[in-house]
């Protein structure tokens, strides 16, 4: 049986085979589904909380991620693609990668991380992001946003879409960021 530090080499492992793989699209096809994945994720969001489509426009930018799977057994990880908007112009894909040790479970869920200034934005685009340990988003709910709040200029929210997890932990969430070359 691993010991502990062995479940958690597996994790970083795991963390470092998916922060290699690319959070753009190669083909076109691929690049219309994520757009239409992303635009559905967003419009479930507003559906279940319509202030929330206030906060976003205002917001200097977003990300939204769809489908992001989360799953493990002992130890797990976190990952999916997502797409980087800028006064609502695309202008990049993500990845989000996390690893857990103690899970037990699997879902499925999007998550939207709001910007409210340009440096926030800015230090998530640099690479300069990732949450603490003890992070967790707000759970997309009705009503939900006129009680949510920035952290250091950043929301979060999640949605879960299918799966048996209790819990909106962000903590230990890494993201790479890919901009749009032109």
């Amino acid at each position: 049986m691993l010991s502990r530090l062995g479940y958690l080499m597996v994790c970083a492992a795991l963390v470092f085979y998916f922060a290699g793989c690319s959070a753009e699209p190669t083909t076109q096809d691929e690049r219309d589904q994520k757009n239409t994945d992303v635009q559905e994720s967003l419009q479930t969001f507003y559906a279940v909380d319509t202030d929330l489509q206030k906060i976003v426009t205002s917001a200097y930018g977003y990300a939204i991620f769809s489908n992001v799977g989360k799953g493990g057994f002992l130890f797990g990880g976190t990952w999916g693609t997502g797409q980087v908007y800028e006064r609502g112009k695309l202008v990049g894909y993500s990845s989000i990668t996390q690893a857990n040790f103690g899970e037990l479970g699997g879902q499925s869920f999007d998550e939207l991380m709001i910007f409210e200034t340009k440096e926030a934005l800015d230090r998530f685009k640099a690479g300069n992001f990732a949450f603490d340990a003890h992070a967790s988003a707000v759970i997309n709910k009705t009503g939900a946003s006129a009680t949510a709040k920035y952290d250091n200029h950043v929301m979060v929210f999640t949605h879960a879409n299918a799966g048996a997890m209790l819990e909106a932990a962000i903590g230990g969430q890494a993201f790479s960021y890919e901009p749009i070359i032109k």
